[in-house]
């Protein structure tokens, strides 16, 4: 549930599955705030709607059959509480679709303001930015945009190429399909090599999604390695 910048603060950053994580806030949010609708109408109805309804009967008003419920739903949708169990509960929604579908991982929005404020205010007005973190709607776009771009192209082979820099060696994988589970700063082992992504971008061609991987000097097998062969199909 916490930004970007406030989880790659955490030691364990880099061994949890975020997008896992995620999904599953996103789930347990939504149907929290289920059970919290359900149980506000039960409140309204018993309490509010029944004490409005039996005031006006006491009064003379010709009273129908059923009017607890219709008055239960107007005091409802008047309420700021009823707000804002909607309010989270699309927040759940959009959190768990955002990470179940394009790969997304949200902060809940009162902490996403938060930081924001904090960065604004740390920053002072600098140029500098946050990484880009695209909202719901523009993923959900990206994302229908990217299903396009896969019915256009056969899955093939991937193409690896290495090279080199100042820092070391770099290896380049070109994929016809995206790669479930690369999210920086994912490692990745092939050939009982090491290596961190640290680039994952879309470009045209056969092969639209390229992934740019630096060597490691030594790493550790464990959960959250993943393994990589360039032998086999792009998954």
């Amino acid at each position: 549930m916490l930004p970007r910048r406030w989880r790659e603060a955490l030691p364990l950053f880099s061994s949890i599955h975020w997008r896992v994580a995620a999904a599953l806030s996103g789930l347990v949010e939504s149907f929290l705030m289920l059970f919290a609708l359900v149980y506000w109408y039960s409140y309204s109805v018993t309490h509010w709607a029944a004490d409005a309804v039996g005031t006006a009967a006491s009064a003379g008003a010709d009273v129908r059959p059923g009017a607890e419920g219709v008055t239960a739903y107007a005091v409802m949708l008047l309420h700021p509480v009823t707000w804002l169990i909607f309010v989270c509960a699309t927040e759940g929604i959009v959190r768990f679709l955002g990470a179940a579908f394009t790969g997304d991982v949200f902060g809940i929005f009162p902490l996403y303001v938060a930081d924001r404020i904090l960065w604004r205010i740390t920053t002072r007005g600098r140029a500098e930015s946050l990484p880009h973190t695209p909202s719901g709607p523009s993923s959900f776009f990206s994302w229908m945009r990217q299903r396009a771009l896969l019915l256009g192209h056969p899955v093939v082979a991937d193409e690896v190429q290495y090279s080199s820099d100042t820092s070391g060696e770099i290896m380049s994988i070109s994929s016809s399909r995206p790669k479930s589970g690369w999210e920086l700063p994912r490692i990745i082992r092939c050939k009982d090599v090491y290596y961190r992504l640290e680039v994952a971008s879309e470009r045209s061609g056969p092969r639209p999604f390229l992934y740019l991987l630096r060597r490691l000097p030594a790493g550790v097998p464990g959960r959250t390695v993943i393994t990589y062969d360039p032998l086999v199909h792009s998954d």
